[in-house]
């Protein structure tokens, strides 16, 4: 069961009559989130393929750049100007 065919068929049967369609949400942008995503939809997506610090920059532009930034987010949120008179 790996298709959105046979997927498609649960959700509908656990939504009780529900659309299928109500599990479809927009962003802020405007953009539909459908429910499930699969290989097929992501297939002949190039950059799909590609790695942090190299073109097309989907994955970030430094190689190791979310693994630093998440230190760098935890430092901030302990930071406040509290804090800084402690110093």
């Amino acid at each position: 069961m790996t298709d959105k065919t046979s997927w498609s068929a649960m959700a509908e049967k656990e939504l009780r009559g529900k659309p299928l369609g109500s599990l479809t949400w927009d962003t802020l942008e405007g953009i539909d989130v459908q429910p499930i995503y699969t290989a097929d939809d992501v297939a002949g997506l190039d950059h799909m393929a590609s790695i942090a610090g190299q073109a097309p920059y989907t994955r970030g532009v430094k190689a190791t750049m979310f693994r630093t930034m998440q230190k760098l987010i935890v430092v901030l949120q302990f930071w406040s100007g509290k804090n800084s008179n402690l110093a």
